[in-house]
């Protein structure tokens, strides 16, 4: 069995002097990233945990992505705990992965300190690019040790092999996504589910060591997986964007000829907004790759005009299915879209979906449905969650009468006449903000557990730059909108965080007596049109 590291291996062994990564304006090569690696994986190795995973709380840095690959090569799955979310996200996640030892850097350990809780058990925490003496008083509870950025690597070690996987311990890694209850769903996707895709985009994409990546996600985000190892198996540079350029890459990605674009469409549409997607802007590109949110047709084709050069594919997946699971490559002025919407494809090789009603049967061709995924890329359940795997794991006879198990995504979908999908919807409230899947449940948990709201509504909120955020109405009683957007900002990443908050003296319901949501987005478009229509007349 492989391990995720294994490209980034060949890759230091084959083009040891070649760029490896750029991160905070300073270039390293695959045999200084190779040394960091080992003198991290050095102490790793004396910690002599039993655990299978170990948790990493980093931001942008070359102690980051030192330690995702000294944790791999270790045979252990690494846990995101992004310190540009909320402290009390960070607690869930660090509590229900139990994990016991943390990777950080000198510049968060102070922040790291703060949010473990008081009466949680001792952590082994290890320091990357700090000094021992500014850490020795820092905690007397934490064991906390330390790796200098120019600490010598032990005498000859070198990369060579990976560790191989223990067959207990066979996760890559372990992430949260949002959850209806407040609860974050954790999927740990082995190394099996996401090297199929390496394996499978190295081979269609013909990667190579002269592509330059751009690494846009947090890697709290699985679309940072694909990111990062699909340059390090390549031989090619990643490229981290600064945080402040994330939402607004362009002037990165001219600089340094950024040859592989991913990004979700929002992004994209920045750009369009701001007017950087001018003819031939992106001429170094090879490929633009989007996911996470519907792609429009006519973003499309003002990015393929900006990117003359670069095929733009419209990638689908969930996080449940190892990133990346359908393809559509757009064609200027030839792609049949639907709606004005990008179909997200077929399959990559080796996997399978369907498009089934309620029954879980499959539907007819053309009508809608939910799609369902399986093959070597599908996780087999959610982490130390029965009652969700149940709901959204079935099992199924294959053509050999074997069992297989399909993933419920929750996506509504349709076939177009040559068999490409075509999104339609949710079946669900679940919905995608900046590429993330969100769960609308958990910010109206939030809002009725820290106020005294009485029904409380989430919804995505389109407006009139196809800009999509969170809207909330509530009844009741009248809320102070500051407590309610402090609690939100304390208990909710930035982009789950409302917009806006709107009372009612009661909420509109239906003939069922249910919530009618599409009368408060009515609502919601009438009261704010002629502001709306000024903005979009630049007035």
């Amino acid at each position: 069995m492989g391990n995720l590291v294994d490209g980034f291996i060949s890759s230091a062994e084959k083009y040891p002097g070649n760029n490896a990564l750029f991160v905070d304006g300073e270039y390293y090569s695959y045999r200084k990233l190779a040394g960091y690696v080992i003198r991290t994986s050095s102490l790793l190795k004396k910690v002599d945990s039993e655990d299978c995973l170990i948790g990493i709380f980093a931001y942008r840095s070359l102690a980051m992505y030192t330690a995702i690959l000294s944790i791999l090569y270790q045979g252990k799955g690494y846990v995101p705990l992004n310190p540009s979310l909320p402290s009390n996200k960070n607690k869930i996640i660090l509590l229900n992965s139990n994990i016991n030892t943390i990777l950080t850097e000198g510049k968060q350990i102070k922040k790291l300190l703060d949010f473990l809780p008081e009466d949680s058990p001792a952590f082994t925490i290890i320091v990357l690019d700090a000094n021992d003496a500014d850490l020795g008083l820092l905690s007397k509870k934490h064991r906390i040790l330390c790796v200098e950025k120019n600490d010598p690597a032990p005498k000859g070690e070198c990369l060579g092999k990976g560790i191989g996987i223990n067959p207990n311990c066979d996760i890559a890694y372990l992430l949260f996504t949002s959850g209806s209850t407040g609860e974050p769903k954790g999927i740990a996707v082995k190394h099996k589910n996401i090297l199929h895709l390496i394996q499978v985009m190295m081979t269609k994409y013909g990667f190579g060591p002269g592509d330059r990546f751009i690494q846009n996600a947090d890697f709290s985000f699985d679309f940072s997986v694909a990111e990062i190892f699909l340059s390090f198996a390549s031989g090619g540079c990643l490229y981290c964007t600064p945080k402040s350029q994330c939402v607004m890459p362009a002037h990165f990605v001219s600089k340094h000829k950024i040859s592989i674009w991913t990004s979700v469409p929002s992004v994209a549409n920045f750009l369009s907004k701001f007017k950087f997607l001018k003819q031939d802007y992106f001429s170094s590109l090879r490929y633009a790759f989007f996911c996470g949110e519907p792609l429009i047709e006519e973003l499309a084709e003002e990015f393929s005009r900006a990117a003359p050069e670069a095929k733009v594919v419209n990638l689908y997946g969930p996080t449940e299915a190892s990133v990346f699971f359908t393809e559509y490559e757009f064609i200027s002025n030839e792609s049949k879209c639907p709606n004005g919407v990008v179909p997200i494809g077929k399959p990559f090789d080796s996997l399978n979906v369907e498009v089934v009603g309620e029954n879980n049967e499959p539907v007819r061709n053309g009508e809608a449905g939910e799609l369902c995924l399986s093959g070597p890329q599908v996780v087999s359940s959610y982490w130390a969650n029965q009652k969700l795997t149940r709901e959204r794991f079935i099992e199924k006879k294959g053509s050999a009468k074997q069992k297989v198990v399909w993933y419920k995504t929750g996506d509504l979908v349709r076939r177009g006449q040559n068999g490409d999908l075509i999104f339609v919807g949710r079946t669900d409230d679940q919905v995608q903000i900046s590429g993330y899947r969100v769960e609308l449940g958990e910010i109206e948990y939030v809002v009725r557990t820290f106020h005294e709201a009485g029904r409380v509504v989430a919804l995505a909120y389109s407006d009139f730059n196809a800009q999509e955020y969170i809207i909330v109405f509530y009844d009741g009683k009248l809320l102070d909108k500051k407590n309610l957007i402090s609690a939100c900002e304390k208990n909710l990443p930035s982009y789950m965080v409302p917009r806006e908050f709107h009372f009612m003296d009661s909420l509109p319901v239906n003939n069922n007596g249910k919530i009618d949501k599409s009368k408060l987005i009515d609502w919601r478009r009438q009261v704010y049109k002629k502001h709306e229509s000024k903005s979009e007349n630049g007035n």
